[in-house]
This record gives structure tokens, sequence and C-alpha cells, in this order.
């Protein structure tokens, strides 16, 4: 597998996170959490946060990918592990952490962000993916 210096020393996806799909969103939890907190991944500042005038330089797109990106960060915020009324950790019946949005909120953009990351460590933790494309105008729109 390859080295990749930005994930935590002690990756979690180990055999155990692996037996079922709630091992895979505990441990993209526990991964994001490593990641953010180290400042691996930068998130923009929320559209609610920025100047007029900041918000006034930004062309459709990028003002628009700012809103659904303010959105998952609101969300990801309120991202809790579940708790029972002696404050442990409730498990599923596999033994993993469950999660759920505090109060009525939802979380369905940030848990699309946690999906994408997913597929992205996926694909770079692939001893063979090469990151030596021999056309580096493949991926790009053609103009």
């Amino acid at each position: 597998m390859p080295v990749l210096p930005w994930l935590p020393s002690r990756c979690p996806l180990v055999p155990a996170f692996r037996s079922s799909d709630e091992g895979i969103i505990e441990a993209i939890h526990r991964i994001a959490q490593g990641l953010f907190a180290s400042g691996s991944i930068l998130w923009p500042t929320p559209s609610d946060d920025l100047l007029p005038h900041h918000l006034a330089a930004l062309d459709p797109e990028q003002a628009a990918a700012l809103r659904v990106l303010s959105t998952a960060l609101s969300q990801f915020l309120t991202i809790k592990v579940v708790v029972g009324s002696d404050l442990s950790p409730r498990l599923t019946k596999r033994g993993f952490l469950m999660f759920r949005a505090e109060g009525k909120r939802k979380k369905d953009l940030a848990y699309a962000a946690l999906y994408s990351l997913t597929a992205l460590l996926s694909l770079l933790m692939d001893p063979d993916f090469h990151d030596d494309d021999p056309d580096p105008n493949l991926c790009m729109a053609s103009g």
C-alpha cells in the first residue's frame, strides 16, 4: 500500500472495519476527524461568515459550491456519537459506533462528503494506483 503521509499514522481501516458497512462508516468518521484536526483537509469559510464584497467576487459556480459546502459543514457540526443514558457510546449489533445528527437536522450533504472521501482514499490506497497519467489533458475539458 502506498504511504500517505497525510493519513493518521494508525489508519483505522483494519479488517474489523472492513467487515460491514457499519465498520466503514465508523472508520471514515475517525479518518475524517483526524484529517480535519490535523489540517490535512481544509474547508472554505461558510458563506454566512464572508463579507459581502467577498461573496460578490465569486462567480456563480463558486457561489453555488460555497453554499453546498457551507451546508455540509453545518451538518458535520451536528453529527454526534449516539450515547445511552449512562453516557456510554451505543454500538450497533456488530460493535461499531452509532452516529446521528442532533435534533431534527439532516446529514445528507455531510455524508456525501464522507462517502466522497472514502472513494478518494480507496483510490489512493489501491496498490495498483499510479499517479503518472501519460496524457495530462485526459481529464481536462476540451475547448
